[in-house]
């Protein structure tokens, strides 16, 4: 093992253990005490960039594998817990937009957010003026980073929000109402996303949040029954080898991570077949 991948490894390793000590992050005092193996998991996540040979090197080490289950409950735990508490949070306190800069995962939708918008702009020839967002969660930051760029460029974008437990759908519809974005261009709705909205073909693009199903399968069957509710030609943002039946790739970014500039991260934005 080399130094470098010995470091990195020693890093993931430190991070999902002290994470998985406080599983589950069901009170405060757990998930204030999980931000800061967080921050150390995540920036290495987000913001290390690896040269081709040491990246292959890295993934392909017997050690990087172990970790990789760990990884992922880490960013499936924390995910949901960090967005429950924050929302909240947000809704109760004094300056909700501090609040939402406090939020450990809002690094990642400061910069992803912009970049999806941008290639479905792309793709289109002009900017959405009507989007779903599938699996929004209880702290929907892309539709408050679409509503503050439609304010500052004096436009409207209609985002609809559909979020599968009632009651992180009303945390959102919350917590945007309280980030000073909720209007009638903002709406929300419960349900599942495999089979709500029933028509989705008023919309311009669809946001798939890829934790919406658990296993690969259940995942692109989900897009599939998405897919066939979406207008021909319509972008949606996720795709995979499989569904090349009904999604055709037409954009692909990808951005290496910097900090304060960049974080790493793929979009694939596919046209409905």
């Amino acid at each position: 093992m080399t130094p470098a991948i010995e470091h990195y490894t020693t890093k993931l390793s430190i991070a999902t253990a002290q994470l998985a000590a406080l599983y589950p992050l069901d009170t405060s005092d757990k998930i204030s005490q999980a931000i800061a193996p967080w921050n150390e998991l995540y920036g290495f996540i987000g913001f290390t960039t690896l040269d081709s040979q040491g990246e292959q090197s890295f993934f392909n080490h017997p050690d990087t594998a172990a970790l990789i289950p760990a990884t992922r409950t880490a960013v499936r735990e924390c995910e949901a817990a960090f967005e429950i508490f924050f929302a909240r949070q947000i809704i109760d306190c004094a300056d909700p937009r501090a609040e939402l800069l406090r939020f450990p995962i809002h690094v990642f939708y400061e910069h992803t957010a912009s970049l999806e918008w941008h290639a479905l702009t792309a793709v289109l020839g002009q900017y959405p003026t009507n989007v779903a967002i599938l699996g929004a969660g209880a702290l929907p930051e892309t539709c408050v980073w679409i509503q503050d760029w439609a304010r500052e460029n004096k436009t409207r974008v209609r985002v609809h929000n559909v979020e599968l437990l009632e009651d992180r759908c009303e945390l959102g519809r919350l917590a945007v109402s309280a980030l000073g974005v909720y209007s009638e261009d903002t709406t929300f709705e419960a349900g599942d996303a495999c089979a709500i909205p029933a028509n989705l073909q008023p919309f311009d693009a669809v946001y798939f949040n890829a934790t919406v199903g658990v296993t690969v399968e259940e995942k692109e069957s989900a897009i599939v029954q998405v897919s066939k509710r979406m207008r021909n030609g319509s972008p949606t943002t996720m795709t995979s080898p499989a569904l090349l039946e009904v999604l055709r790739p037409v954009l692909t970014y990808h951005m290496n991570g910097e900090v304060g500039k960049s974080i790493n991260t793929s979009i694939i934005v596919s046209r409905i077949v």
